[in-house]
């Protein structure tokens, strides 16, 4: 029994009925009848717990059971049946027949569904056929069916032939007559002759009247199902959820597509940008690490009248305190150094000279590597590239004999592969082949020591460098001093006249590496000599000859100074450069310096650019996300009513949605990473010397994840809001949206 006491409803301050008192009897079909306008279909809302917002109280008793109002819906005591059907479209009849059932956590037999789609006139064929492709009288026996199924307590139908032909019509009215003998059957309905014929009461809204009738068709009886619904499992239950999901992305696979699309390329700008936007200390951390980018050399410029002072670059040295690792001089072959391996491969040797100090024990422990870390003198390591090239190792194919009798040794082998190879940059002869090699300064003078034993104390005169015109002078007893010269002059005295001129400037080279340019004071021919001299002032020919002395003693050519990161070596380098300012002779070189912050400095005003470009997009992609969402979930407007109708509770909606949200991020995730590394390459052609550095997949991939974690949180918490808001929205208004 169903008991309604003074019931009253108004919509926007509009009366729609009042002062309603009526009792419906169980197990009995009611008509509810009158003009359009009355309130029909919002009386049968209100009955069925669509519609809350009224004034009054009803009752519901069934078998001497009170039930809340609030638990209609839930606890499945009403069906209803629609004048538009109200299916699954997309799905197919058994689908639609059995996800209903799943929801409350029951399951029915095929059998048992077969035997009542029969007695409907719907062919067991029919159950895998979708059901936008069957006629209007078929969905409406499927809408029954459904009802039927789901054994509630009571049916409410909205004009449910409204849509169907005189005979679907008829049909659907001797359906709902026979479940009326064991069911409560609430028909609105505009067809008085209707009412008349299968109605066991009919309610006139309008006059708000309730009649008692007798129906003059009862010759159609349905059987209906007995009460054996049986428990269902886990994945039965959420198995329709899932189904309902994947629909819903097929039927809005463009706005899945667009945002799957926002949500890869916002993650995959924006990691490559955070990449970028650190790559100045991932730069410098990787060339220190990696590269000889991590020092600075102090020597004296090529045409100086001096070797490096000594005393003036350990105060230099000295200064920079605390800010180095390590330093030490460097005695760097001038000359190439050619050398035989045992299987006689010549190499060109290019040297990086390492003392045994901690920092190069770190370095060279992180470059993995095999064999001794620290170096006796002859000893050297080789990089790995080379001695795979080269086929060296550490046991048999393992020395390098230099021409001079010198044998180095490979003790070492380290995984050691620079960003940039330098040393293509100073190679003397580059169709050599070369081979890299780390060697502690000793090594390295004791080969300078056994080259330098062979140079002359002899000197070449240039006019603008000039080879073809050099004057050669190869003995050194031909190298004089004359007390009338002034220090920047020279006389020259040969046997044959030459095309020089007197009082003009001529460059004086000699064999170790000292440059000077020099006035011509005079010229003489002396005929009786078979060679031409040369003649200096007195101070600068003691000072050559001491220069002299000392380079053929093994004297250093620089010092190198290195440092454990880029901060210390940026403050060291300002440094120096304030302190010799003032001292022109005084080369400060540095390859991070040179080479590295070219590369910083493009990609940080570049990645700055880029970065704000990013942070745009994620905002858009944020807004688009919204819009996507409000599209996607308002094209399930109806979707979501029919499920709450049909006992759907909040835990299953929110896996309702977390099933396409699941889909987005998924997708999503796997184009990212899949257009990652092009957005990359496309960075390159935007930033200049970008391609020098490795891309760093760790590191990518790390951000990426990160940044999609977020975007994906972001955007999920907008499609549940979004999902979440139309979930608890009024039932009967999103069975109205389209």
């Amino acid at each position: 029994m169903i008991k309604i006491f003074n019931l009253n409803k108004k919509i926007n301050d509009k009366k729609i009925f009042s002062n309603i008192n009526l009792e419906i009897p169980i197990n009995k079909l009611t008509f509810i009848i009158g003009p359009s306008g009355v309130g029909k279909s919002t009386l049968l809302n209100v009955l069925g717990g669509i519609d809350k917002e009224y004034d009054g109280t009803i009752e519901y008793n069934f078998n001497n059971i009170s039930i809340d109002p609030s638990t209609l819906l839930k606890n499945n005591y009403v069906d209803f049946i629609f004048q538009d059907y109200n299916l699954f479209e997309d799905l197919s009849v058994e689908d639609n027949l059995v996800f209903p059932l799943n929801f409350l956590g029951h399951n029915l037999s095929k059998e048992e569904i077969i035997k009542v789609i029969n007695e409907l006139g719907i062919k067991e064929i029919q159950l895998n056929e979708k059901v936008k492709n069957l006629s209007g009288g078929e969905k409406q026996r499927i809408a029954i069916a459904r009802a039927i199924l789901r054994k509630s307590e009571f049916i409410l139908a909205d004009e449910p032939t409204g849509n169907l032909d005189t005979k679907n019509s008829e049909n659907i009215f001797k359906i709902l007559s026979s479940l009326s003998k064991k069911r409560t059957i609430i028909v609105v309905s505009h067809d008085l002759e209707a009412a008349k014929k299968y109605g066991d009461y009919i309610y006139d809204l309008k006059n708000n009247e309730l009649l008692e009738n007798k129906p003059t068709c009862n010759e159609y009886l349905f059987n209906d199902i007995k009460n054996n619904l049986g428990k269902n499992n886990f994945w039965n239950k959420y198995k329709p959820l899932l189904k309902f999901s994947w629909a819903g992305i097929k039927r809005k696979i463009i706005s899945f597509i667009l945002m799957i699309f926002l949500i890869s390329s916002t993650s995959a700008l924006l990691s490559n940008t955070y990449s970028l936007h650190n790559n100045s200390q991932f730069v410098s951390t990787k060339y220190f690490k990696e590269t000889n980018s991590d020092f600075i050399e102090l020597k004296y410029q090529t045409y100086s009248t001096n070797l490096i002072d000594i005393k003036k670059i350990d105060e230099l040295n000295n200064r920079i305190g605390n800010l180095s690792s390590t330093s030490y001089y460097s005695y760097y072959p001038e000359w190439r150094i050619i050398a035989l391996t045992n299987s006689d491969k010549i190499l060109e040797l290019n040297f990086d000279e390492i003392d045994n100090s901690s920092f190069w024990t770190n370095k060279l422990a992180s470059m993995n590597i095999i064999g001794k870390a620290s170096l006796d003198v002859n000893e050297v390591i080789v990089w790995k590239k080379d001695a795979e090239k080269y086929n060296l190792d550490l046991y048999t194919n393992n020395e390098l004999k230099i021409d001079n009798g010198i044998i180095l040794k490979i003790v070492g082998i380290v995984d050691y592969d620079d960003m940039i190879d330098l040393s293509n940059y100073y190679s003397y002869i580059k169709n050599n082949e070369k081979i890299n090699i780390f060697v502690s300064t000793e090594t390295t003078k004791k080969i300078s020591l056994e080259i330098n034993k062979n140079s002359k104390f002899s000197f070449s005169i240039l006019k603008y460098i000039d080879d073809e015109n050099a004057i050669q002078i190869a003995n050194s007893s031909m190298i004089d001093y004359d007390e009338n010269l002034n220090d920047n002059e020279f006389t020259l005295i040969s046997p044959v006249k030459k095309q020089l001129n007197i009082g003009e400037k001529y460059k004086i080279h000699s064999d170790f590496h000292i440059d000077m340019d020099l006035t011509l004071n005079n010229f003489l021919i002396d005929k009786n000599s078979e060679n031409t001299k040369i003649k200096f002032s007195k101070k600068t020919f003691e000072n050559l000859k001491k220069i002299y002395s000392e380079y053929i003693s093994g004297y250093p050519n620089s010092l190198l100074i290195y440092f454990n990161n880029a901060e210390n070596l940026k403050k060291a380098l300002n440094l120096l450069n304030d302190l010799t300012k003032e001292d022109s002779k005084i080369v400060i070189h540095t390859n991070f310096a040179s080479l590295g912050k070219m590369i910083v400095e493009n990609s940080k005003d570049t990645t700055k650019i880029i970065f704000i470009f990013a942070i745009s997009i994620f905002m858009i992609s944020i807004i688009a996300v919204a819009i996507f969402s409000h599209l996607i979930v308002s094209s399930k407007s109806k979707e979501i009513a029919l499920l709450k109708l049909l006992g759907l509770n909040s835990r299953q909606s929110l896996i309702y949605h977390l099933f396409s949200f699941i889909f987005i991020a998924l997708v999503s995730i796997v184009f990212s990473l899949l257009i990652m590394y092009p957005i990359y390459l496309i960075f390159t052609l935007l930033i200049n010397n970008l391609a020098l550095l490795k891309f760093n997949w760790l590191l990518n991939v790390t951000t990426l994840f990160i940044f999609w974690l977020a975007i994906s949180f972001v955007s999920f918490l907008i499609y549940f809001f979004v999902s979440l808001r139309k979930f608890y929205a009024k039932t009967n208004r999103l069975l109205k949206e389209k």
